[in-house]
């Protein structure tokens, strides 16, 4: 496990460096939670824009083109660069409500659950112990 650790931190350290996140390196080379979430953070931002675009696309339903085999009659998903053929659809998956409810949680922070009322009817009695006894 330590060795799985210290060849993501040594890993890391080739991508990153120590110096540009401004973190000062840890002991024995173990990422601490403040330098990974920073190498994380630091991969992410320039992506940012495109990943809130895919999340928003997931909560909507993705559209995407297929076309039918000749040979064998079944539908498979157009990749770039593929031959379109005849017959081709475009197809909707369901919209995803995970990704909904994520997007909802970030943008107008997660709700609060509701707090449940409990009614206790209890006696509470609190006997000191006699030292004399």
């Amino acid at each position: 496990m330590a060795d799985d650790l210290k060849q993501a931190a040594d890993h890391a350290l080739d991508v990153l460096a120590w110096d540009m996140l401004g973190i000062p390196k840890p002991a024995r080379n173990i990422p601490t939670k403040q330098f990974v979430r920073e190498a994380v953070r630091s991969v992410i931002l320039p992506h940012l824009a495109p990943l809130i675009e895919a999340q928003v696309a997931q909560a909507l339903g993705i559209k995407y083109l297929v076309t039918r085999d000749e040979k064998s009659g079944q539908f498979r998903t157009v990749q770039d660069g593929d031959d379109i053929g005849t017959a081709t659809e475009i197809w909707t998956k369901v919209p995803s409500t995970p990704a909904f409810t994520d997007l909802m949680n970030r943008a107008i922070d997660k709700a609060k659950e509701q707090e449940q009322e409990i009614e206790l009817n209890a006696k509470l009695e609190v006997r000191w112990k006699d030292t004399e006894e």
